[in-house]
């Protein structure tokens, strides 16, 4: 072990060793057992990840009630970082080696939360409309109408905070990224079957062990390939979003002039006809001969 320079008096900043390879197995089952539980997550691998990053921290530093005191919780993913904080206040000695960890933590734990709320709203919204010739917008006022009772006010507060929610999390989430599009008629509802279509189709394909390369190869023509395992290698994003992120892009440069041509049609005409309806039905006409 580093001794402290007798010298200058300087400290050793080594850090802990780690712990023997089948105490960290067992550290590591507990922490995925006591999630798993409590069904950590639901799905977000990010949210996951961060509370198993919390809980070996927990154990680390020899919480032993840690499977009780999150068990218990109703909130287990909310609960875990501040349950970590409190705990390192009792560990100075550690505190510089986890605390600037629990803090980034405490940020992506916090995101994700939010995320989980913006995606529940989104799943009401989606399969609480009838079809594609409503207007979110509308049916975003139904839900808040249903929420709040028809109270306006409590209805606007909601709006104005969802709406900020949307715009936060779509640079996180591609999901929030293509429904906050739809709500404000920059893309048309179409594109969310497209979504959920690619969707299955990803978690098909890796079901039968295709790696993201392999899909990639499988699914796009070869310079199309190219240039998404180039995005995939140069980001930290799972492949979906990758997927997802480049047809977005291609349907909006399709789409671009016939929402230009809707937006500049007199307002009764888009009174009786939404984006969505006039985009179907221009994608489905044949193609002129020249």
């Amino acid at each position: 072990m580093q001794r402290a320079n007798r010298n200058t008096g300087e400290k050793s900043h080594r850090k802990i060793p780690p712990a023997p390879k089948y105490a960290q197995d067992n550290l590591r089952r507990e922490v995925r057992a006591t999630l798993d539980s409590c069904e950590v997550g639901k799905g977000s691998v990010p949210l996951y990840q961060a509370c198993y990053d919390c809980g070996i921290i927990l154990l680390t530093l020899g919480v032993q009630t840690f499977r009780e005191e999150i068990v218990v919780n109703f909130k287990p993913y909310q609960h875990i970082v501040t349950l970590a904080l409190k705990h390192i206040a009792s560990h100075p000695d550690k505190a510089h080696l986890v605390l600037p960890r629990l803090l980034s933590l405490q940020e992506q734990v916090s995101s994700a939360i939010e995320c989980e709320r913006i995606r529940d709203v989104i799943t009401a919204l989606w399969y609480g409309h009838t079809d594609d010739s409503t207007d979110m917008e509308l049916e975003l006022f139904r839900y808040l109408g249903l929420k709040h009772g028809g109270d306006r006010t409590s209805m606007g507060k909601d709006a104005v905070r969802l709406i900020e929610g949307f715009d936060a999390m779509a640079v996180y989430d591609m999901d929030v990224r293509i429904f906050s599009k739809i709500l404000r008629n920059q893309v048309d509802q179409g594109f969310w079957k497209v979504r959920t279509k690619l969707r299955e189709t990803i978690r098909d394909l890796e079901k039968d062990g295709k790696s993201a390369q392999d899909i990639i190869n499988y699914m796009y023509r070869s310079q199309d390939a190219e240039l998404l395992k180039l995005r995939l290698d140069s980001s930290d994003v799972p492949l979906i979003h990758v997927l997802l992120e480049f047809h977005l892009e291609r349907h909006e440069i399709l789409i671009a002039p016939i929402i230009k041509e809707y937006r500049t049609a007199d307002a009764e005409f888009r009174t009786n006809v939404n984006l969505s309806s006039f985009v179907r039905t221009n994608l489905l006409q044949p193609t002129k001969k020249v």
